[in-house]
């Protein structure tokens, strides 16, 4: 009786209630797009979109972030690009004399971090080519950027 009620086009479905789980997981779905459409267009946090551009992949991820490493993430803090633009201080200058300290220069360019940095590279190189995309960095290296004394 099962198998022909079942093949019976013309019965009408009875059972028409969703799982509380598949109602959560469509719901958190929805969040995350919409939680990724607004990381998208915003204005702020240009800097930290480099680092990580999908929500999804930094929410995967569980960061015990320490101020140095949120200074590098966000570009803000004790970086002196920074504290010049606010006029914290009187030269971007890093202390290399290389350039002007940004992000950037302390990840790939600051002569007095070549130590850590040929520790990053190796630990890079096992897997990717050097020099790394920032989000790579972000999502697969943070643990070496937390420990490192650039950040």
């Amino acid at each position: 009786m099962a198998k022909e009620a079942a093949s019976n086009r013309t019965i009408d479905e009875c059972y028409t209630r969703i799982p509380k789980s598949a109602v959560l997981c469509d719901l958190n779905e929805q969040g995350l797009n919409q939680w990724q459409n607004e990381w998208e267009n915003s204005s702020k946090g240009a800097l930290t979109r480099c680092f990580f551009p999908k929500i999804s992949d930094r929410l995967k991820v569980r960061i015990n972030s320490t101020s140095n490493f949120t200074a590098i993430i966000i570009g803000c803090g004790d970086v002196k690009t920074y504290m010049y633009k606010y006029k914290i201080i009187q030269s971007p200058k890093c202390t290399c004399e290389e350039g002007d300290e940004s992000v950037s220069q302390i990840l790939f360019d600051c002569k007095l971090l070549q130590r850590d940095r040929v520790r990053l590279k190796a630990e890079v190189i096992r897997s990717e080519k050097w020099p790394v995309s920032r989000d790579r960095l972000g999502i697969k290296f943070y643990k070496y950027l937390k420990n490192s004394r650039a950040t």
